[in-house]
């Protein structure tokens, strides 16, 4: 999987928090994660057609 490859090639989803998101090609989803020292882990998937953000209260 190429977040496990390269995770610091995914941008940082908003500035000032530590997420950073990809997207996935076939689907409209986003994998969001967290990159700390050499450990991925995934924060959330979430669709990419509604609101932004509304996975972060869950």
């Amino acid at each position: 999987m190429w977040i496990v490859e390269s995770p610091l090639a995914s941008p940082i989803w908003r500035p000032g928090i530590p997420h950073r998101f990809h997207a996935v090609r076939r689907f409209p989803y986003l994998v969001f994660f967290i990159v700390d020292d050499n450990v991925v882990e995934v924060v959330a998937i979430a669709h990419g057609k509604r609101r932004p953000g509304y996975w972060q209260r869950r």
